[in-house]
């Protein structure tokens, strides 16, 4: 069964790959950044947010430092809470989420179907930073 599954994803690939203009999955997607930033306090935290969607999957990363440590925040985009991220003793902490499910793939990786859409100018929310989502140019390889 997994040998059928891994052949259909190929092949799926394979025929995105196969249209015109279209060499790789990444050069035919769209990238959104943000740099997430301390709200109104003055701390030391920051970070970043990466959404990056193709023909393919859709991807969603989230890191901080100089956070609180050891709490749980909600990680919220354009107002709707994605998921939550736990910061570690060292005040960091990492999301990432994506569409395609994949053997190991454990809670909180899915992306969820309610996921909101993004079109640049989305803001993404993690405590007190907060940064909006702007579209990054992709060079073709």
């Amino acid at each position: 069964m997994r040998t059928i599954n891994q052949l259909i994803i190929a092949t799926s690939v394979a025929a995105v790959l196969a249209l015109p203009g279209v060499t790789s999955a990444r050069e035919a997607g769209t990238r959104y950044h943000a740099k997430l930033s301390a709200v109104q306090i003055a701390e030391q935290a920051n970070g970043r947010a990466l959404f990056e969607r193709t023909p393919v999957v859709r991807k969603f990363s989230v890191s901080v430092e100089g956070m609180t440590p050891r709490v749980q925040l909600d990680v919220m985009v354009a107002n709707i809470v994605v998921g939550t991220m736990t910061i570690d003793s060292y005040g960091q902490g990492r999301l990432e989420m994506d569409s395609v499910f994949e053997r190991g793939d454990g809670p909180g990786t899915w992306l969820p179907n309610d996921f909101p859409v993004i079109d640049g100018g989305e803001l993404v929310k993690i405590g007190f930073l907060e940064g909006n989502l702007q579209e990054v140019k992709i060079e073709e390889n």
